[in-house]
């Protein structure tokens, strides 16, 4: 059995709704950049200092020395992003809040270490990661594998905080920190 803890960790406190409508607002007005890869997935451009969320306690002053960056996501209908470790520096430990509620049909999923099997394929176990309206979610972008799915006719937006700070840092800090 793999511990999800090494991968995900959903964080003990939920976004207040005039924060999250504030970020539905912003969400509206940003554009959206085309990556190198061949994905489905929309990336916002990074949000400027004067349109990134304040909080309006700790995680202020946390994100902003761990060089954050926020941005936003978008998964399209019907499709999912592959297998992938981030390929980015900033994308170290990454904080996602989904915008809106979800079915459980919304998901991420991380991987453990493949197994050989009989046949010589690989087998990797997974982990499923579902996501709460208003929950914050801390993943270990770039340390495991995950990819992404949505199998409906609804996008999935979600709101992302990148650190470079490690996913052992963030979670020791984030277990100790009282909102």
């Amino acid at each position: 059995m793999i511990d999800h803890r090494e991968l995900f960790v959903e964080l003990d406190f939920t976004i207040e709704m005039p924060l999250i409508e504030r970020m539905r607002e912003i969400l509206d007005t940003i554009s959206f950049i085309r990556t190198k890869y061949e994905c489905s997935v929309q990336f916002s451009n990074i949000l400027e200092p004067d349109q990134q969320i304040k909080f309006g306690n700790k995680l202020d002053d946390y994100f902003a020395s761990r060089n954050s960056l926020q941005m936003f996501l978008i998964i399209p209908p019907y499709s999912y992003f592959p297998w992938h470790f981030d390929p980015s520096k900033e994308r170290t430990t990454v904080i996602n809040i989904p915008l809106y509620e979800y079915d459980d049909s919304h998901q991420t999923y991380f991987s453990g270490a493949p197994t050989r099997e009989e046949l010589g394929y690989d087998l990797y176990k997974i982990v499923q990661m579902k996501y709460k309206f208003a929950h914050p979610y801390m993943l270990n972008a770039k340390g495991k594998q995950h990819c992404v799915f949505n199998p409906t006719d609804i996008p999935r937006k979600i709101f992302s905080i990148c650190t470079e700070t490690s996913y052992k840092d963030a979670v020791a800090w984030f277990g100790d920190l009282a909102l």
